[in-house]
């Protein structure tokens, strides 16, 4: 199946909820307007703890380092037309990796770093 969005997003013990919750409010607005969506993560089982009812498919690139992950990212292009991440500490990383491979939408606080996006929300 293609999808219109992928959510790349990380959530756990040290990392908290929030960016999920944030991006789960905004997966939902975008099914209602009949767009698909995956959730590509590192920790499937702590996605599906925080989905409960809700139906989202979800993917694991890798669950290795943030290299083999973007890797394994890039080979969803097919799959996959625009990209939202939204990751507590290495949105630059993933942002300058994936930003030639995907339309891709950014959301973070802005602050002191280098973000390569079509579409940042500070």
């Amino acid at each position: 199946m293609n999808y219109d969005f992928g959510i790349i997003v990380d959530m756990g013990k040290n990392v908290g909820s929030g960016h999920l919750y944030r991006c789960l409010a905004i997966a939902k607005e975008l099914k209602k307007h009949g767009k698909t969506v995956i959730f590509l993560v590192k920790n499937k089982k702590e996605l599906l703890l925080h989905l409960g009812e809700l139906q989202f498919p979800s993917a694991i690139p890798s669950n290795n380092s943030d290299k083999h992950f973007i890797a394994n990212c890039k080979k969803l292009r097919a799959l996959v037309k625009n990209l939202i991440i939204d990751m507590p500490t290495q949105n630059e990383l993933y942002s300058k990796s994936l930003y030639k491979t995907f339309k891709t939408i950014v959301i973070d606080d802005a602050g002191n770093k280098n973000l390569y996006s079509d579409l940042v929300f500070n």
